[in-house]
């Protein structure tokens, strides 16, 4: 994982940690809406939005294989 630079945004269907709603989530980022990020998992549950700001960090490798988008 590594973190956001200054003025980086998340992209759809990257994997970040994020906190939404007082909890940490390492989901995928399923819709931008200008500042705003929807986190959803796997399984097509959405558990929400919240600011850019509060995501910590993009995953860029995943068990010995680096992380699309």
């Amino acid at each position: 994982m590594r973190p956001l630079g200054p003025g980086e945004r998340p992209r759809r269907r990257q994997i970040v940690l994020a906190h939404v709603a007082g909890a940490w989530y390492l989901h995928r980022v399923e819709a931008i809406e200008g500042e705003r990020v929807q986190i959803a998992n796997e399984r097509g549950r959405i558990n929400g939005w919240t600011h850019r700001r509060n995501v910590a960090g993009v995953v860029v490798w995943i068990d010995n294989f680096p992380a699309r988008g």
